[in-house]
């Protein structure tokens, strides 16, 4: 995602953005690590500069009228952008605004990136998704989800792969959904893959134990028929292999230009030696484009555990 989507992308949209759309742009962790020293560079130049101020001597009544008078003709009165750039830093009042929050890549035995502040400030307000059967239905401010955890995309950039692509929020058929939107690009060793992923549990890299259900249930929309994969990833029990193991199943989707919803029972997902996923040990779940070239705008409304009545 680090070249986000923009005029070059050759995917149709699903729905021209709302007032409130948000975009989750994705950068390669170097390009993040640059973007946050320069903000940093900048912030603190601004707060010297405002803290200097606040300790120099109370202005004199003189210097108080003169700085009230109107600047010379022809002279413009510079903006003092000082507290309102501060502001939006987070450094001085409020809260920090998620809503257009930065992802970014990660890769096999790379660490998840922190979660935002807000998750651990208001985590008592939410419920593990295995409680309410809820992972996601698209009801929090993005890129939360409903069960506490955050959206992240992930694509084969942090392996020199050339996929790109991003993921926002708009109302898509009059439902709040994710839509991932981007070009798959394979690479010389003929792989490559644009994904949005979330976490399951509310701890950091922990589990949940969804033994209790029988499946994954999702709402989706496209404008075209292609094939996705939905990965479930659980701690691995060979201690030679990696510490993670991801399950897929893919799923061939259909041109209804209506929302569907599509049902996976856990033992459809499997892994590479064809090994079924233990629902009671999972972490990690993600929409996955990849193994084609192809470009890919698929909306996704829900995302839930179910149960066979």
């Amino acid at each position: 995602f680090p070249n986000s989507v923009g005029s070059s992308c050759r995917s149709r949209s699903l729905h021209s953005p709302t007032a409130s759309s948000s975009l989750l742009k994705v950068y390669t962790p170097e390009q993040e690590e640059d973007i946050q020293k320069q903000e940093l560079s900048v912030s603190d130049q601004v707060l010297d500069s405002v803290l200097s101020k606040l300790a120099a001597p109370p202005a004199t009544k003189e210097e108080t009228e003169s700085s009230s008078l109107p600047p010379p003709k022809g002279e413009k009165k510079k903006d003092n952008n000082a507290m309102a750039f501060l502001r939006k830093m987070g450094k001085v009042g409020g809260t920090k605004d998620f809503t257009n929050a930065v992802g970014s890549d990660e890769g096999a035995g790379m660490a998840a990136p922190e979660k935002p502040n807000i998750l651990k400030k208001a985590k008592a307000a939410y419920k593990e998704c295995t409680v309410t059967g809820v992972i996601d239905n698209m009801d929090q401010i993005f890129p939360l989800t409903s069960s506490g955890t955050a959206w992240r995309g992930v694509s084969d950039s942090v392996k020199g792969g050339f996929s790109n692509g991003l993921i926002r929020r708009e109302i898509v058929e009059d439902k709040p959904a994710n839509v991932l939107e981007g070009s798959v690009v394979l690479g010389d060793d003929g792989k490559g893959y644009l994904q949005m992923v979330t976490d399951l549990s509310l701890e950091p890299h922990g589990v949940v134990d969804a033994s209790n259900y029988d499946g994954i249930e999702i709402d989706v929309l496209s404008r075209e028929g292609f094939e996705f994969n939905i990965h479930l990833r659980s701690p691995s029990t060979d201690k030679s292999a990696s510490t993670m193991r991801s399950y897929r199943h893919t799923v061939n989707l259909e041109v209804t230009f209506a929302w569907d919803t599509i049902r996976i029972p856990f033992s459809s997902f499997q892994d590479r030696d064809n090994a079924s996923v233990d629902p009671s040990s999972l972490e990690r779940i993600g929409i996955v484009a990849t193994d084609k070239e192809m470009d890919i705008n698929l909306a996704v409304g829900g995302v839930r555990f179910y149960n066979v009545i």
